[in-house]
Formats: structure tokens, sequence, C-alpha cells
């Protein structure tokens, strides 16, 4: 009985102190108990009167008028409320950033931006990438380019490979498989699906439903039949593209292209290249940097600063384009990436919100095997 008592009146007490309202002494009660300390001992007078162990008690005085919550001076001892921290002699709200690199949090001011840690004002991690906007805290799996979460997974229908990810209608980390709705398929051949940017086998042609056809078929509707990898009547390197019926994007037939803005419907450009046109999607080779539609290599300039996979603003404090940065000027510079709410999002996922059209420059493109849907308030997404 004895051991069970001095349990109730660490329970009771724990984590108050004298300055604490909740405070008991032992003084205040009288605990005698029968001498043998037997399972049957009889308990003295223990009329003790509980303390209120309220979080207000525990953890929050009342604060004075005029101080401790945000935007409020903070009260004398440097207190705020729970939803606030004391900075500088001032209250911030949570999210405030308290100095370069800590954000207040609930639990008063933490370093933010890198994995693990908080993220900092705005759902920035300019380290990690990207906010885990329920935990609030900065991670770093899960999207293209970066590792696979716990059980091999990714994000909205991309896939695994040698611990990557790799967004759906992209080619699967470390092989030449295509990622297509959370599996990595063989593209490529006859009767198989194009692998990204149009591309076939030797000879073959990206046909309708995205689909390889052989040299001397049909690519089906109007785009006439395949020759020497590109179909007679549209798609092929210079040729124009091939129009496509409701929101989807219009399309090329020859491997390596992109539909780039240069005539009425668009002419079929190679892309991916220093120089070249954005492939769809806005993706560039090697960690290039897309920039007003044409790739910058990894390395070279954005514009006035250095591209760094994907990312402009290398070297610098102003990192931007790349997922979970700030917008470049209300642009991304990575594949796969949009610019929503001042951040790089990632699109053209299953269930993500559409991507730039490299051609038009209007949210329609969707990762293979994704289709560009229009819902009822007009905003478009993939599925």
């Amino acid at each position: 009985m004895r051991q069970l008592l001095l349990v109730v009146l660490a329970a009771a007490l724990g984590g108050c102190t004298r300055d604490n309202p909740g405070f008991f002494s032992l003084n205040q009660a009288d605990l005698s108990v029968a001498s043998d300390g037997g399972a049957d001992a009889s308990v003295g007078d223990l009329s003790l009167e509980l303390p209120d162990l309220s979080v207000r008690d525990r953890f929050m005085p009342d604060l004075p008028p005029g101080c401790g919550h945000p935007t409020q001076a903070c009260c004398p001892g440097d207190i705020c409320s729970n939803v606030s921290c004391c900075f500088g002699g001032s209250c911030l709200a949570i999210g405030d950033t308290c100095s370069t690199g800590q954000v207040c949090t609930g639990l008063g001011c933490e370093p933010c931006g890198a994995t693990g840690q908080a993220c900092c004002t705005g759902g920035l991690c300019p380290t990690s990438g990207l906010c885990d906007t329920v935990a609030r805290r900065c991670t770093d799996c899960g999207e293209p380019g970066q590792k696979c979460c716990s059980g091999s997974a990714c994000n909205n229908g991309g896939c695994c490979s040698s611990n990557l990810c790799s967004a759906s209608g992209q080619k699967c980390n470390g092989n030449d498989k295509l990622c297509s709705d959370g599996s990595c398929q063989a593209c490529g051949g006859v009767g198989q699906p194009c692998c990204p940017n149009y591309t076939c086998n030797t000879l073959a042609c990206c046909g309708t439903a995205n689909t390889c056809v052989a040299n001397a078929a049909s690519c089906g509707s109007n785009y006439g039949l395949c020759t020497a990898g590109t179909c007679l009547n549209c798609g092929g390197v210079g040729a124009a593209c091939c129009t496509t019926p409701g929101s989807d994007p219009n399309g090329c037939t020859a491997s390596g292209t992109v539909c780039a803005a240069d005539a009425a419907n668009g002419s079929c450009q190679t892309c991916g290249g220093t120089g070249q046109p954005c492939c769809g999607g806005g993706a560039c080779d090697a960690g290039g940097c897309c920039v007003n539609s044409t790739c910058h290599a990894n390395g070279d300039l954005c514009t006035q600063t250095t591209c760094v996979n994907g990312s402009c603003g290398g070297g610098t404090a102003n990192v931007c384009g790349a997922l979970g940065q700030p917008c470049c000027g209300g642009a991304c510079t990575v594949g796969g990436a949009r610019c929503l709410n001042s951040l790089c999002e990632a699109c053209g996922g299953k269930g993500e919100r559409c991507c730039l059209d490299v051609q038009t420059a209007q949210p329609a493109y969707c990762g293979a095997p994704y289709l560009a849907t229009i819902d009822a308030n007009n905003v478009c997404f993939c599925k």
C-alpha cells in the first residue's frame, strides 16, 4: 500500500514546482499507514486536496492584460501564451520567424528547414525540400528525385527504384523502364507504352494512345503511317504537332521530342538538352533547369544565378524553383513542379494539379498514364 500511495502522489505532483499553483507539499497531509505494510494495511487520515493539474495551471498562468499574445509584448518573465513565443521582447505567433534559421513552434523557437526540423515560415524547407503540412516537419522522401519513403513508397503514382522516386510518365531510376501508376514497366517496344518524350525503339513511332507502333504500320487516327520513326502526317522533328481532342495537349510521334510553341498548333522539337525546349512537365536532362521554357545545363546560369539540380539560386541564400522552394518569379525550374501559392509543388502525378504545357503555357500536362481532367471549378487535375 505504501508503494501505491507513493505512485499516486508522484502522478499528482509530476511537473509541479513551488512556483506553480499546483504545487503540493508533503507536510500538508497525514499519510499514516498501518505498520505491517501488508496488502490489507489500513490507510490513516488521507484527506488530501489534490492539485488542479489542468494544462493552464501546469504550463500557462493567467496573463495580465495587454501582453503575452501574438503581436503583443512578452509578459514579465518573458512569458507568452501557449500559441506564441517570446523573442526580442515580443510574442510571435506559431509559424513566425524568430531569427535566421529559426521558427516559432508550440515548443518555442526551433531550428527549421532541414530534414526532421520544423518547417520554416511559409512552409519552406530550403535544405530538405518538402514540408509535411500535418506534422509541420521537413521531409525529403516520396517526391521525384527524392529517396523512397518507408515501405518503398513514392507519392502520387511515383515509382521506387534503387531507393529513389521517379514520377509516373518518366523513366524509373537506374533502368530503361517507364514508371506508370506506381510500377516500372517495359516501354518503347512495339505494342508497349511509349517511353518518356514519345520515345520508341529504332524505326518505331509513338502513335495514338501513347503506344509504340511498328514501322509501316498505322499510327492511328489521322496521324498516317509510321515511316522510319515518324508518323507521316504529323509529329516528326520540325513537323506540326499532332492535334488531340479534349484538354490533352497536342503531341508528337518522333522520339525525344516535345510540342513547342513556335507555330499555330506547335511544332515538334528535340527537347531536354542545353538550349533546347523543356520536355513535358518542364523537364530537362541531367539536372538542368527549365527557364522560360528553355533548358539551362546543371552548373550553368539560370539568368543571374546558378542552376543546381533543377534549382536556381545556387550559391546564394535565395534558392528557388525546386520542389518545396519558393517560385522563381512565378515559375518553377525543375521538372514535374508548378508554382502554386508562391511555392513549387509537385504536378502531373495521380491526383495532382496538371503541369503547364510547354506549347500553350496552360495547365494541361499529366504524366502517363494519367489524363488531364477539368473539374467543376475549372481546375485541371491528373486522373
